[in-house]
């Protein structure tokens, strides 16, 4: 009857709310996080601070060494072919700058990939709770459907990524006040 629905919802939203509070910090979710290592939202939080910005940071240093006076001297050499050349051309200097760029997709992809696994962990973490323990079949379908939400939302955020990484592979701004001889 109306009861059981509503004793349904209530369910539902303490679940809820327990992701929530996983992710966004406090009182509530104290006990179905782990006290001997990051989760929910910290655990997010450190992902992207002191995983992915070092990953990035490395990756661009290495995207660098690509740039670096000598590797610009050896494509200008290669450009030149047995005439040689003065300048760059555009073609092996925006090759160089690809090379360097799509070095930021991995870490970024890897960012995503624990975001995901974190994300997961807490969906089952939620159910675990004892006001679940009494409905186990509702708890594997929360699960489940979390579960399914999640990976739904992966698909898209990762294309998002790629989509991102290949605009910047398929412009680069050389009127940018960073670019040397820009603006």
């Amino acid at each position: 009857g109306p009861s059981r629905g509503a004793a349904l919802l209530r369910l539902i939203d303490a679940y809820a709310s327990r992701f929530s509070a996983a992710l966004q910090g406090g009182g509530e979710c104290a006990d179905m996080l782990p006290l001997t290592e990051l989760a929910g939202g910290a655990r997010v939080r450190h992902v992207f601070r002191e995983s992915f910005l070092p990953a990035l940071h490395t990756a661009g240093a290495a995207g660098a060494d690509l740039l670096s006076d000598a590797a610009i001297r050896t494509a200008i050499r290669n450009a030149g072919g047995v005439r040689g050349s003065l300048l760059i051309p555009d073609a092996p200097f925006e090759a160089l700058v690809r090379r360097a760029t799509s070095r930021l997709l991995p870490p970024s992809l890897a960012c995503l990939a624990a975001v995901r696994q974190e994300l997961a962990r807490l969906g089952g973490a939620a159910a675990s709770s004892p006001d679940l323990a009494r409905f186990p079949a509702l708890a594997a379908a929360l699960g489940r459907e979390v579960g399914c939400l999640i990976d739904g939302g992966a698909a898209p955020a990762e294309r998002m990524v790629r989509d991102l990484v290949a605009c910047e592979l398929a412009y680069i701004n050389t009127d940018h006040p960073a670019f040397c001889g820009g603006g």
